[in-house]
């Protein structure tokens, strides 16, 4: 089985992602990296590493390149899993398989906050957002006052901060 997966599909989030590999590659030894074709093609030409493992989705719809990579993201231990930012019913029915998943989370108010509004759609988008939730082991946030601020709204997991603190 091998050791860990990122998937990020968001084409301006390319620095993070490398930086993300980097960070696995040195903590596992080795790492996957599916995304999408703009992304695959600016970190492919940064990195030389054969301890990283690039795939290339030819969908535009995340969802439809995770439920066809489900087999390859299984094979992996620990799944590293950018924001989604479509609609999560798409992945409702998807259960990974992976031992270790940890999400990473932008906005706090996007991801967790709104669920607390009293309306029907916000009701429904967050018994999708829970289920999803519900297979996560750990988040990452983009900075330690993101992270405590989404710790106040949410903190049932671990919340870590990147770039991570070394200790």
């Amino acid at each position: 089985m091998n050791q860990a997966i990122i998937i990020g599909f968001v084409n301006n989030h390319h620095s993070m992602y490398k930086l993300l590999i980097d960070y696995f590659v040195e903590l596992y030894g080795q790492v996957s990296f599916l995304t999408n074709h703009h992304n695959h093609d600016i970190i492919s030409g940064q990195i030389d590493d054969i301890r990283v493992n690039l795939y290339k989705c030819d969908d535009k719809d995340e969802s439809v390149s995770i439920k066809k990579n489900k087999e390859l993201i299984d094979s992996h231990l620990t799944l590293i899993i950018d924001e989604y930012y479509n609609d999560y019913r798409h992945l409702y029915r998807v259960k990974y398989k992976c031992k270790k998943i940890i999400a990473i989370v932008h906005n706090p108010n996007k991801f967790y906050g709104e669920w607390n509004n009293r309306n029907v759609k916000n009701a429904i988008k967050g018994y999708f957002i829970r289920n999803y939730i519900s297979q996560v082991s750990a988040f990452i946030t983009l900075g330690p006052n993101i992270m405590a601020y989404f710790a106040s709204l949410y903190n049932a997991k671990p919340i870590f901060y990147f770039p991570f603190e070394h200790g």
